[in-house]
Order: C-alpha cells, then structure tokens, then sequence
C-alpha cells in the first residue's frame, strides 16, 4: 500500500466517525487536524479503527503525536512494516 492509498483509508475512516468534517480539504501535508476540525475523541476513535483494520497497535501518545495526516499516514505506514518483518 502507498501513501497516497493509505491517505485516502484514513480520510474514509474519519468520513465515518465524524459527519463534521469537510473532507474536501484534507491533505496529506504537516497541516494540524484541529485546523481541520477533528478533536481528541475522533483521533482516538480513528486509532481504534486502524488498529483493528490493519491489525496494529497504536498507544494513544501514538495517536496524538500524529498530529497530522502526514504523520499520521508515517506512523502507520512504519507500523505496517514493522508487522511484515519489513526493518526499514
């Protein structure tokens, strides 16, 4: 799976967490998720998510240090590596 790709899973994770937001505007860059209007509760409720969609473990210091979609999608995809034996 690519970036590109994995953006675009957590993007429809956080369409159906959160009626809210405007996904319009979503970027795969450094831009924080509280300028996107996404809080607290929906970071850990995506985590949830992921964790059981990809069948990893991401702590909550985890979910809040990705503080954006950009380090978001760094972080899974390291985990992603990680569970396939990848060492990079």
């Amino acid at each position: 799976m690519d970036r590109q790709e994995l953006f675009e899973e957590v993007v429809e994770t956080i369409k159906a967490i959160d009626s809210t937001v405007k996904p319009k505007e979503f970027r795969l860059d450094d831009t924080a998720f509280r300028a996107y209007g996404i809080d607290s509760l929906t970071l850990i409720r995506l985590a949830a998510r992921l964790e059981d969609r990809y069948d990893i473990r991401i702590s909550d210091a985890d979910a809040f240090a990705a503080s954006s979609f950009q380090r978001l999608v760094d972080l899974l995809l390291g985990k992603l590596m990680a569970a396939q034996g990848d060492p990079r």
